[in-house]
């Protein structure tokens, strides 16, 4: 009997979290302006897309879909579900868009519970952890619109799920290509963790086949794509047109790429101006933002962050189940390499590392229990005071540089609230404002 109130609670609780993850990705994405998709702000924010995301989600005749060249299957996950919820619910474009981002985001949450939970933490470090990934800078500004790379984390996250249940049972050649499938089909280069928990987790015959199996069932669901979707990219050109985003001072890449990765990537930093060469717009950067830069408790939760890291590494490495443990700092280093050599802005990619981290930082447990609980749910705190006051200012920021790009697409400068709510100010519109999604 107590067996069985124990699950019922734990169903809870993953319910409860995952709830918790959709709804404030829905709260948040009312708070930014639908402005934000349309061609005058692309790029804006800290180079996202998401005016070409919404379009991948919501038109099969979108030229967008040429970008599953580096993101495989997106289009085949992302379409017909949001096609599914307009028809269900009788939304436009952008609220259907929303709500299934806010979805992922919900899943996002409940897997990292889960994954927690698998490597044998308790609930009482579990959840303080999983409340403060969801607290993150990562989470908060890439669960907020609409974009890939929250997916790409998700599909990193099972994989990962995978990795750590293999620790207690057999698990079935079938999962193992689908979990790696996965990593690949969101986005190319997360295609690493799921090669690597392959080749950590299992005999090298298994994880080979493993690999070209998944490869496989990628390439081949690519071509059913390209039927459905007729501009759609195929992966396996995926990066000849990749070169102008490789960076050509590796060195000088180094620590700006690892402060953004360890640290903004949880905190966020104070948000610079980054201005477009012979032009007056900008863009959102932090790139070159100090540690902790961007409120009063940012420093004290960057300095509370960097300890539970280093104590989480410590009880990590004498704790771990090994190939689960492998599998992550293999993933850490793999994902760390290719953002130091490729992006300009590494924000931009930070939900996809952040998982690791979390992950890292509460195995603290396993060496001070009390202490890394304690420091959890304080970082919860100021994580999130801060963060979420990061939020606002980005959305400030946003309307300050409203009349640079609006004038620079060419787009009428609104004036008045009628006018304002017209050009997609209003933050909670339910359909595109116009010229929101050109893609023709």
């Amino acid at each position: 009997m107590r067996a069985r109130t124990n699950r019922l609670m734990l169903v809870g609780l993953f319910l409860i979290v995952s709830g918790g993850g959709t709804a404030g990705s829905l709260v948040l994405s009312r708070r930014i302006p639908s402005a934000l998709y349309t061609p005058a702000y692309s790029n804006f924010w800290f180079q996202a897309d998401p005016e070409r995301v919404i379009a991948v989600d919501t038109d099969a005749h979108s030229h967008f879909h040429y970008r599953d060249s580096v993101h495989p299957l997106y289009s085949l996950m992302s379409y017909p579900v949001v096609a599914v919820i307009r028809a269900a619910g009788g939304t436009g474009p952008l609220v259907a868009a929303r709500i299934y981002h806010a979805l992922i985001a919900g899943a996002w949450s409940a897997a990292l519970l889960l994954v927690l939970l698998l490597i044998r933490l308790p609930v009482s470090v579990a959840l303080p952890y999983t409340l403060l990934g969801m607290a993150s800078a990562s989470s908060l500004f890439w669960f907020s619109i609409p974009e890939t790379y929250g997916l790409g984390s998700l599909t990193i996250l099972l994989v990962m799920a995978l990795a750590a249940w293999k620790e207690r049972r057999p698990t079935p050649t079938a999962l193992w290509v689908l979990a790696s499938a996965g990593t690949l089909s969101a986005t190319v280069t997360n295609w690493s963790a799921g090669v690597l928990a392959s080749i950590t987790c299992l005999r090298w015959r298994r994880a080979v086949a493993v690999t070209i199996l998944a490869g496989a069932l990628v390439g081949g669901l690519s071509f059913l794509q390209r039927r459905l979707f007729p501009s759609a990219g195929l992966f396996v050109f995926g990066f000849l047109g990749e070169s102008q985003y490789l960076s050509h001072d590796v060195a000088g890449s180094l620590w700006p790429v690892s402060r953004v990765l360890l640290f903004h990537a949880m905190v966020m930093p104070k948000l610079l101006r980054l201005p477009l060469p012979d032009s007056n717009q900008f863009l959102l950067s932090v790139q070159a933002a100090p540690i902790g830069s961007g409120t009063a408790w940012g420093v004290p939760a960057a300095v509370l962050w960097a300890w539970v890291l280093i104590v989480g590494a410590v009880g990590g490495l004498r704790r771990w189940p090994l190939r689960p443990m492998l599998a992550v700092i293999g993933s850490l280093l793999a994902q760390w390499i290719i953002y130091v050599f490729y992006g300009n802005e590494t924000f931009l990619y930070a939900v996809q590392f952040l998982p690791f981290l979390v992950l890292v930082a509460a195995g603290g447990a396993w060496v001070a229990k009390r202490p890394t609980v304690v420091a959890g749910w304080l970082l919860v705190v100021l994580v999130a005071l801060n963060n979420w006051t990061m939020v606002v200012h980005a959305r400030q920021m946003m309307f300050e540089a409203g009349p640079l790009h609006r004038s620079a697409a060419g787009l009428v400068e609104p004036s008045g609230p009628v006018a304002l709510q017209g050009a997609g100010w209003d933050g909670g519109a339910g359909s595109l404002p116009s010229r929101a999604v050109d893609d023709r």
